[in-house]
């Protein structure tokens, strides 16, 4: 066996001794620009949460740990909102549902494939993984010095229904060629297997 297998399995195993009883839940919100990651809860918190949000008019969701009886209290949505402010206090939306289960990374959405890049511009294009809590594909009319351009990338519900979505997409394009200099004049989101693999 390969010895760097074997130095994995052996951290593997250390880290589950060490957080021996402690349930693995995702957490935070790529929606609202709270980072989201897979960690272990604190002791004695038992279930993972996801939380449907809205925010002058959007939908968002939200991920965290908390315990059964939380998840069972009638305030549950009010201690969620609490939540929510300690991560974001510029959040001055509702908690609308919750939902609570019990198993490791029970919490998350399914994986969403997506074509991203733009060969039009030199991006290299691709057809991977999108990062956890994106749950759509986007594809984008562009102009720059009057030619046309098309460029593909993920992204979240939420962020196809903001009103300033076009302006969001320039900034992806920017941080992906900073020589940008044109405009976004349209997109279109689709969710599904690599969905914006063929858009025009």
């Amino acid at each position: 066996m390969d010895i760097t297998l074997i130095h994995v399995l052996v951290a593997v195993i250390w880290l589950a001794m060490s957080v021996e009883g402690l349930l693995y839940c995702y957490t935070g919100s790529l929606d609202l620009g709270i980072p989201e990651i897979s960690t272990y809860c604190a002791a004695g918190q038992d279930s993972c949460v996801t939380m449907q949000l809205t925010q002058n008019g959007i939908p968002y969701q939200a991920r965290t740990c908390a315990t059964q009886a939380q998840c069972h209290a009638f305030d549950f949505k009010d201690q969620m909102k609490e939540y929510i402010l300690g991560q974001l206090p510029t959040f001055v939306g509702t908690v609308d549902s919750t939902s609570c289960c019990q198993t490791v990374l029970c919490n998350n959405a399914p994986a969403v494939y997506c074509k991203s890049g733009s060969a039009d511009l030199g991006i290299p294009e691709k057809s991977s993984k999108c990062a956890m809590g994106r749950d759509s594909c986007v594809t984008m009319q562009l102009t720059q010095n009057g030619i046309r351009y098309l460029a593909r990338a993920c992204t979240t519900k939420a962020q196809c229904d903001a009103p300033d979505f076009k302006d969001q997409m320039k900034q992806y394009i920017l941080g992906k060629l900073s020589t940008f200099v044109g405009t976004v004049d349209s997109t279109s989101c689709c969710q599904g297997l690599l969905c914006n693999y063929g858009n025009k």
